[in-house]
């Protein structure tokens, strides 16, 4: 028996085809695997420095939101004690008449 083997002359441009059709699939296969790898890789690395960046500006607003609530419990008190003043100045204008109406009068 002859062993069948592959020479120069046996070799067709069909076989050849066939061959490079079956290496540029798989070569497109390993590419695409490498590309899909590459950008889920992407993908968690930028999930990972969103979490991180949002938790330190989460912090921030925290501390803001804190700044915010005393400046407005400042703003009432301070509207509060303006009032009162308001109201003494008002108190004593109408003292300073009382008096200076009672010196007229003498």
């Amino acid at each position: 028996m002859k062993k069948k083997s592959l020479s120069a002359e046996s070799i067709s441009k069909d076989f050849l085809k066939e061959k490079l059709d079956d290496l540029r699939i798989e070569l497109l296969t390993d590419v695409r695997d490498e590309v899909r790898l590459g950008i889920d890789e992407a993908k968690q690395e930028l999930d990972d420095n969103a979490k991180k960046y949002r938790d330190q500006i989460l912090s921030k607003l925290v501390g803001i939101a804190g700044d915010l609530e005393t400046i407005k419990q400042e703003n009432t008190v301070g509207g509060y004690q303006l009032s009162k003043l308001r109201q003494s100045i008002i108190n004593h204008e109408k003292r300073i008449k009382k008096v200076e109406r009672a010196q007229a009068a003498a």
